[in-house]
């Protein structure tokens, strides 16, 4: 309801996280500036996560801890919301974010898991989830795609000596799959473009050829520590009757 008041009062809808928290803000930005389901006039909103040159920029001359607030300073306007997603809640630039808009009068929305960490207390509405552990989900997805011969894990996830916050899997098919999975309701990411992407490495491309061809066989699925059991195991099923499909020649 705060996200349509201040849309409704032509303000703009702020988003800011950190890693998978970034992801999570672009994706939700551009459901708004975007569509999510049926078409309808754009909706201004923006992720603070996405814009390289301002991020590199401004955690290079005011450090890390202001990435966030820093750009809140300069766009933000009367009317505007400021949506921050922290896993831990204890971020510093969310934080500082935070504090930030509230010190423009800007009301403010915090999507966090745990307690909300240092985060707790500060906005004006706060959705926490009690839960940290994405490590029992990516176990259970191991479990499950383990017989996959078409769809793997990426990397060998080693779940004792380290703590993942996503799981990207390796699918030839990658973008049939993501269509697939769309077409069940299961949202999917595609995580960082590779270097031959990025203007400042073009002339390179033929050294880095392999890394755009690995790229564009990646994708990551649903890791948020809410995930339930049921939802978890749909999209394992999901997975598992793609895979089958490859094996059976089916049209994808």
């Amino acid at each position: 309801m705060m996200i349509c008041e201040s849309l409704k009062n032509k303000g703009l809808a702020i988003w800011c996280g950190n890693g998978g928290s970034a992801s999570d803000s672009m994706h939700l930005s551009t459901e708004l500036l975007g569509r999510f389901k049926n078409n309808r006039k754009a909706l201004c909103s923006i992720s603070l996560a996405t814009d390289s040159t301002s991020i590199t920029c401004i955690s290079n001359d005011f450090g890390y801890e202001n990435l966030f607030s820093r750009q809140i300073e300069g766009l933000a306007n009367k009317n505007d919301i400021l949506i921050s997603i922290t896993t831990s809640g204890n971020s510093v630039n969310i934080i500082n974010a935070i504090k930030k808009a509230k010190s423009l009068n800007l009301k403010t929305i915090l999507m966090s898991g745990n307690s909300g960490g240092k985060c707790a207390g500060l906005a004006d509405l706060e959705i926490i989830v009690p839960s940290t552990s994405t490590a029992r989900i990516i176990k259970k997805y191991l479990d499950g795609l383990k017989f996959c011969k078409n769809i793997v894990p990426a990397f060998p996830y080693k779940l004792k000596n380290s703590s993942y916050w996503m799981f990207t899997l390796r699918c030839k098919s990658r973008d049939e799959l993501i269509k697939f999975l769309k077409s069940r309701g299961i949202s999917t990411t595609v995580y960082i473009k590779p270097l031959p992407l990025h203007p400042l490495y073009k002339e390179y491309n033929h050294a880095i050829k392999n890394s755009l061809k690995v790229w564009q066989e990646l994708v990551t699925v649903p890791t948020f520590p809410e995930l339930t059991d049921n939802q978890l195991h749909f999209v394992i099923k999901s997975l598992k009757e793609f895979d089958k499909r490859i094996e059976n020649h089916e049209n994808l």
